[in-house]
């Protein structure tokens, strides 16, 4: 015992064991100080990203809400003294909301307090339904650039998946990009149906111009002719993702806008009767080439992206990786094409019968 004992002590004693717990603790602390460095950056990159998203979300509802003010013709004098402040302190507390992990929390509670005024001022429930509309366009925005299923130069592609498979992930791929063209058209279209007034100097002239057409015969109502006005909208859609997907934004609202008011100027009956036979394939196609626009647009960032990166990673990857999101899109494509045939016929064919007959015409 005390043989071992004296080796116990010798070790403790040497100096050598002393260098290598020193070394020891000194690495130890090493690694603390690197990783306390790394929370606190990684803290300070959250904090400027939630004060960016309550900046972006303020700015872009207080934008949505004067356009559709100032296409009413209302005084911007009158705006800026009750709505826009109201429009700001909405936005900032929804955008709390979802920073607190209250998304559903949120989303549905301005839905219903949106309702609710409705029936008290409806032009309070515009302002809620912008902020909403504002934050559920930047959500969708930060949801296509961080989604872990995009093809990405920092996540390898999986082989050797089954055709099911492929199909998921293709539509997990794109499942944003669908969400936010879909939001976009379908709040603009509630908006106009609901408020015909604030948009009305904006689409009489094309809704007049569509009436004249359709009773002087110009606007022929044949496949062919039906097929190729469509297809031609839908595929300036998607090009203009090379733009941002800044034209592609405005058709969307543009048509949303046409289809409410449309909607808002006949009775309820007689606007379905003769809009939803082919109008389902139409307006489905319609919203599936707002998201391929929104895909080429990614491509297009994710090329810029490459170039600021190009001395970490090789910007054949960028390349790559952008083609990959520009076939996706493409493929959404195929699938509009074919929509908007069956739509074409349905509407040169069926769409009156079917109205007709529905309505005991």
């Amino acid at each position: 015992m005390d043989d071992k004992e004296n080796i116990k002590i010798n070790i403790n004693q040497n100096p050598i064991y002393d260098d290598t717990q020193n070394i020891y603790h000194h690495i130890h602390n090493i690694k603390v100080s690197v990783n306390e460095k790394s929370i606190e950056k990684q803290k300070a990159e959250n904090n400027i990203f939630n004060i960016n998203k309550y900046f972006a979300a303020a700015i872009l509802s207080v934008f949505i809400y004067v356009a559709c003010a100032l296409t009413a013709q209302v005084q911007l004098a009158d705006i800026i003294t009750i709505e826009v402040p109201l429009t700001i302190l909405l936005s900032l507390l929804l955008t709390y909301l979802m920073l607190s992990n209250h998304v559903k929390e949120g989303y549905c509670g301005y839905t219903i307090v949106a309702i609710l005024l409705f029936f008290v001022n409806p032009s309070y429930t515009f302002i809620v339904l912008v902020t909403e509309l504002s934050q559920a366009i930047i959500d969708c925005t930060v949801k296509i650039f961080t989604n872990k299923h995009d093809f990405s130069v920092f996540n390898e592609e999986k082989h050797n998946l089954s055709k099911s498979d492929h199909i998921i992930n293709f539509l997990h791929r794109i499942k944003y990009h669908l969400l936010l063209s879909v939001i976009f058209f379908v709040t603009f279209t509630l908006f106009s149906y609901f408020y015909p007034s604030v948009f009305q100097s904006l689409i009489i002239p094309a809704y007049q111009g569509m009436q004249e057409g359709v009773q002087s015969g110009t606007v022929e109502l044949a496949t062919t002719p039906l097929f190729i006005n469509n297809f031609s909208v839908a595929f300036r859609m998607f090009i203009s993702g090379i733009c941002l997907s800044i034209p592609n934004i405005y058709l969307l609202i543009y048509n949303g806008l046409l289809i409410g008011f449309t909607g808002s100027q006949l009775p309820i009956s007689y606007f379905l009767s003769f809009t939803v036979p082919h109008g389902i394939l139409e307006l489905t196609a319609v919203m599936l080439a707002g998201g391929a626009g929104f895909k080429v647009t990614q491509a297009i960032l994710n090329l810029f992206n490459g170039l600021t990166l190009r001395k970490e990673i090789s910007f054949s990857k960028f390349m790559v990786v952008s083609l990959k999101m520009i076939l996706d899109s493409i493929v959404i494509m195929v699938v509009v094409f074919v929509l908007l045939m069956i739509a074409a016929y349905v509407e040169a064919n069926l769409t009156i019968p079917i109205g007709r007959t529905l309505l005991g015409i």
